[in-house]
């Protein structure tokens, strides 16, 4: 429970059940548990009401620590708060001090394919760098089919995009930037068009890893922090 505290002061969380894993398989060596996990909120230091769920699976490996984040949700009244970015920040963190060498988990839902891209997670596979990098394309050539780009400006947009090998390298791209204030339909494509995706995404927690780094650089400049670690 310590590993996912939110480290906020109005939330709280309680392991709810654990269940070990078991292969039917008997040359698989690889053991592990699942934990379900319920999200509180509080009022004068005692939960209140629930605020949501989350589902952990660990397994060892070879003598490795593996994570998947299988399933996180919160309730209307907790959303927009800070908890999800809060939580995974801090139990990075726990992860570390546990040995768990890589966290895996599915990028979707709303904000999920731009969010975790942000926080350093990258795709587990070629094939879905590949379908997001299909989907850019298409976007791309549909501006410029309906005029809202030059001819320019859509061979730099695909040079552009056919160089991206990271998923932080979409969802941080903004071509077009505009005057602080400003908004319009080329602006921060990146974002917008990483919105909603779904992708199965992992990150290897480990400080020569590139989305390692991207997700400490995130959480700081989150916090106007200088980044560590």
């Amino acid at each position: 429970e310590d590993m996912y505290s939110t480290g906020l002061r109005d939330f709280s969380t309680e392991i709810t059940a654990i269940r070990t894993n078991s292969s039917p398989n008997p040359r698989d060596t690889s053991k592990g548990i699942s934990i379900h996990i319920a999200i509180h909120h509080v009022e004068g230091g005692k939960p209140v009401q629930q605020a949501g769920t989350m589902d952990r699976s660990f397994s060892s490996v070879n003598g490795k620590l593996f994570v998947t984040h299988q399933a996180f949700n919160l309730q209307k009244h907790a959303q927009n708060q800070g908890v999800a970015s809060d939580m995974i920040e801090n139990v990075e963190k726990e992860y570390e001090k546990h040995g768990v060498v890589e966290i895996s988990l599915s990028a979707n839902v709303d904000i999920g394919g731009y969010a975790w891209a942000r926080q350093g997670f990258d795709f587990a596979s070629v094939k879905d760098l590949k379908k997001i990098r299909r989907y850019f394309i298409r976007k791309v050539t549909e501006l410029h089919k309906n005029r809202k780009i030059s001819d320019k400006d859509l061979t730099s947009f695909l040079e552009d995009i056919n160089s991206f090998e990271y998923s932080w390298e979409f969802a941080s791209w903004n071509p077009k930037p505009l005057p602080p204030g400003q908004s319009g339909e080329t602006d921060k494509l990146g974002k917008k068009w990483m919105l909603g995706r779904s992708w199965s995404a992992n990150k290897r927690l480990h400080k020569d890893s590139p989305g390692y780094q991207i997700g400490k650089a995130y959480f700081a400049a989150k916090r106007n922090t200088t980044v560590k670690g």
